[in-house]
């Protein structure tokens, strides 16, 4: 099973994320803001991470960022209403996957998550031969 966070500042959408991740076999954690994201993500292991870009406390590159350098194998993945080139090519500076922009389409976001799933058995895959 993959671990998932989500971090998202609007509780109706995390909570809806949270339920329907859940409901197709995902464990997820939900944070509300950047300093609960870290927290979370200190005191839990993931695979993935779904973030906001705008947060009360921070915004998405930022907190992105600092996952990735403490775990650069993650798979970040960010969505925000305010997209533009220039978030959107910081964010694949920086290692973000993929960029969402809202209101999220659930069929791209799912199509992403499987593309992970097939990475992360493959890369398994690798390391059992080896």
């Amino acid at each position: 099973m993959l671990r998932v966070l989500i971090i998202e500042d609007d509780e109706n959408t995390l909570q809806g994320l949270q339920d329907l991740l859940m409901h197709e076999g995902f464990l997820v954690n939900g944070a509300g803001s950047g300093k609960k994201a870290m927290t979370v993500f200190k005191n839990n292991t993931f695979d993935i991470v779904l973030c906001d870009y705008r947060l009360p406390d921070s915004n998405g590159l930022q907190i992105c960022s600092e996952l990735l350098l403490a775990q650069p194998e993650l798979e970040v993945m960010m969505f925000t209403a305010y997209s533009s080139s220039n978030i959107i090519s910081k964010a694949k500076n920086i290692g973000i996957r993929k960029v969402f922009a809202k209101p999220l389409s659930l069929d791209l976001l799912f199509d992403e998550l499987d593309g992970v799933k097939m990475d992360l058995q493959k890369a398994e895959d690798l390391t059992q031969v080896l």
